[in-house]
């Protein structure tokens, strides 16, 4: 009897033992993954933290000091707040580039995405002529903001620009005016980036047509849906995925914009289309006035707080959407 138990226990032992050292065998295998994955990425992750992290944390140390170039040194000290509270409430340029950003933001998010959406909807319905309109949407995109900036200046020109040509060429000389002189030019500016980016939102967009099951649309159809109605309640459904990615990347990309604005206007004329981003590197490299870099990282974390709380508001509602949906 105590040799059939041992036996017994014998093959136990040993399948315990191998399994024992498959799960050590594995274990090890693991760790020797994670550390070539952390040896592969280390050089990334190092870039990033020199590149981005350290700026913010340095940017956001910055904004509680005074500092101001004394020589071949700078002078700091500590104001604590002070800077955000002049930020906020006395300093109306300020407050205007903050208007003028909101105001871009929101105009992108809701015109741009939505005429993306229509030019997609109207080539994936592959209405007469879709081809040559697919190309000629998406051609814009292709373009550098720097150049198309400079393109629209010179179309825009009071003297010799394009616009004011072909005014004059056919009898409305009243209208010439000097375009992007104007307090008005901000709406030119929307117009502007509006056509330069529709193209990527047309994209995307139509990417996640094609891959939308057609046989949903179909059975709406059956069921006596009209176009609007399939829109409604079955593409924009599922769609919401898409739409949510674009409007975080379109808020982000309009709360930063800076490039168009510096090659067309500068923020002129007289601050009319200032944005948060033209005033901080007005007043960082070239303020004529009292000379401090604390203002600026001030004006940097404000914005860098604003756009994190939009963000999480976009996500929130958006998404809050989605899952109100599944239930």
């Amino acid at each position: 009897m105590a040799d059939s138990t041992a036996r017994t226990s014998a093959p136990a032992a040993a399948g315990r033992r191998g399994r024992g050292d498959a799960a050590g065998r594995s274990s090890d295998l693991d760790r020797q993954k994670r550390l070539w994955a952390f040896i592969f990425i280390a050089p990334g992750l190092l870039l990033f933290g020199l590149f981005v992290i350290y700026p913010v944390v340095s940017t956001i140390w910055s904004s509680f000091f005074s500092i101001r170039p004394m020589g071949a040194t700078t002078e700091q000290v500590f104001v604590g707040f002070d800077w955000f509270e002049f930020a906020l409430f006395r300093d109306p340029s300020f407050q205007r580039a903050v208007r003028n950003t909101i105001m871009w933001a929101t105009w992108s998010v809701i015109v741009d995405i939505g005429l993306g959406f229509t030019l997609a909807y109207i080539i994936h319905s592959r209405l007469h002529g879709w081809k040559f309109f697919r190309t000629a949407w998406f051609v814009p995109l292709l373009l550098s903001p720097v150049l198309v900036g400079l393109v629209w200046r010179a179309m825009l020109r009071f003297d010799g620009g394009v616009v004011n040509s072909v005014l004059t060429s056919v009898g409305l000389q009243d209208l010439t005016r000097n375009w992007l002189g104007e307090p008005s030019a901000i709406w030119w500016l929307f117009l502007i980036t509006t056509w330069s980016t529709v193209g990527f939102y047309m994209v995307l967009i139509l990417a996640a047509l094609e891959d939308m099951p057609q046989e949903l649309i179909d059975a709406a159809e059956v069921d006596g849906a009209s176009r609007w109605q399939q829109i409604r309640h079955v593409i924009l459904p599922l769609l919401r995925p898409v739409i949510v990615s674009l409007t975080i990347l379109t808020f982000v990309f309009k709360m930063r914009i800076f490039d168009l604005v510096w090659v067309t206007t500068q923020g002129g004329p007289y601050g009319s289309t200032e944005t948060v981003v033209t005033w901080i590197v007005r007043r960082a490299f070239y303020w004529q006035g009292a000379f401090d870099l604390g203002y600026p990282a001030a004006m940097s974390t404000i914005w860098l707080v604003v756009m994190t709380i939009g963000i999480f508001v976009i996500r929130r509602l958006l998404r809050g959407g989605q899952e109100a949906e599944q239930y």
